[in-house]
């Protein structure tokens, strides 16, 4: 099942911008602005993850 394209084009453009944190002057500061994205993401999955689990699937 293919995403909707709006949530394809979301997740295009956050890879794109922690793509771009690479190329970060300080890279201890991009480096710690993907670990917090990451656990952004990471929350967000943890939170709706159990839910879509017991989705019935089609």
């Amino acid at each position: 099942m293919a995403l909707p394209k709006d949530l394809a084009e979301l997740l295009g453009q956050v890879r794109e911008r922690l793509g771009r944190l690479w190329l970060e002057e300080d890279k201890g500061a991009g480096y710690a602005m993907m670990l917090k994205a990451r656990d952004g993401l990471e929350a967000i999955v943890a939170e709706t993850g159990p839910e879509a689990a017991r989705a019935p699937t089609r």
